[in-house]
């Protein structure tokens, strides 16, 4: 199955889901170079007001994990997350590439 580069599925799926959204970071695997061809697009979407949610789906032929935030909701999962040693939604946002 052809598909198209992780960055141009990323842009696409944030440009038409999220309009209006204020940042959006495409992280892991495939931003590292170790990406296979089972790799996801791992995007966190900032947006000024919004039901804070996860959602698993499959754009242009790849598996995404969405994590849709607003600034208060990611302050509050990185010190949620650096309070356990697991800095997951730091890495997210930290590492992530700006889309």
């Amino acid at each position: 199955m052809s598909r198209p580069d992780p960055w141009t599925a990323a842009r696409s799926l944030v440009a038409a889901r999220f309009p209006e959204a204020v940042q959006a970071w495409l992280a892991g695997s495939v931003t590292t170079g170790t990406a296979t061809d089972t790799s996801d697009l791992d995007i966190t979407v900032l947006l000024d007001d919004v039901d804070v949610h996860r959602e698993s789906l499959v754009h242009e032929g790849w598996p995404v994990e969405l994590f849709v935030h607003m600034d208060s909701s990611i302050r509050h999962f990185v010190q949620k997350d650096l309070a356990r040693r697991r800095p997951t939604m730091a890495r997210l946002v930290g590492l992530g590439v700006p889309l």
